[in-house]
């Protein structure tokens, strides 16, 4: 089973990918996790990397396209790795998926022309690249002023010496990316996507625990039919 843990960036998806993990292995699942981009691991990453340094121009002089397939082809050079995993565990974990790249790079887009930009970047990743589809989908929501204020706490990364890549650094473009995401979990319906907001009553940012405690109690009822529906098929 495939688990993509999803949102604009400072939602926390590492974090919650990484607790998924241990959590799922504690309750004996065997359990692999993915984090994508995989900087430093594949040519395709290589080109990642640069366009976020903003080498080739800042977000409004690269064509969705291009980011597009460098993001895609990351995920195509671990597609081995990644159906592996998924013979070898139960439960595989990705700290972003197709998603990511679906919401970012259409997200740069008029609406009317978001729709056959999906479609496109779809039939690349699940029909050119043969990737996987995610059995469930996590989509971790914050409003993207709360997003960025996490973002500026974020400790230095490896992949970038700037305090916020081009991906980060403009408000309006996280904002049509959270619009995109929204609109792909409402499209795909919540079988397949569960929005999980990130905020509480109080409206203080969840504690981690207790969002890895909501996002289980989605994850482990699929895991647990995922399981039975594959011992079913192996005894057939």
């Amino acid at each position: 089973m495939i688990v993509a843990v999803e949102g604009v960036d400072g939602t926390g998806k590492r974090t919650q990918a990484g607790l998924m993990k241990e959590r799922a292995e504690r309750d004996g699942w065997r359990a692999a996790l993915f984090s994508f981009p995989r900087y430093g691991k594949n040519p395709f990453a290589d080109v990642v990397t640069r366009y976020l340094n903003g080498e080739f121009g800042d977000i409004g002089q690269v064509p969705p396209e291009f980011p597009a397939l460098a993001f895609a082809g990351d995920r195509y050079a671990t597609r081995a790795l990644l159906l592996e995993a998924c013979d070898e565990n139960d439960l595989v974990i990705c700290d972003r998926y197709v998603a990511s790249n679906l919401a970012h790079q259409a997200g740069r887009l008029p609406q009317a022309n978001r729709r056959r930009f999906v479609a496109w970047l779809r039939s690349v990743e699940y029909g050119v690249y043969g990737l996987p589809d995610p059995d469930l989908t996590i989509l971790l929501d914050l409003p993207v002023d709360v997003a960025l204020t996490l973002v500026r706490r974020k400790a230095p990364r490896g992949y970038t010496t700037l305090k916020a890549d081009i991906h980060e650094q403009d408000p309006e473009y996280l904002a049509a990316c959270r619009e995109t995401y929204l609109s792909l979990a409402q499209e795909t319906g919540t079988r397949r996507w569960e929005t999980i907001s990130c905020l509480g009553a109080d409206g203080r940012v969840c504690d981690p625990d207790d969002l890895a405690g909501e996002v289980w109690s989605f994850v482990r009822p699929r895991l647990t039919e995922h399981g039975r529906r594959i011992a079913t098929q192996d005894v057939g």
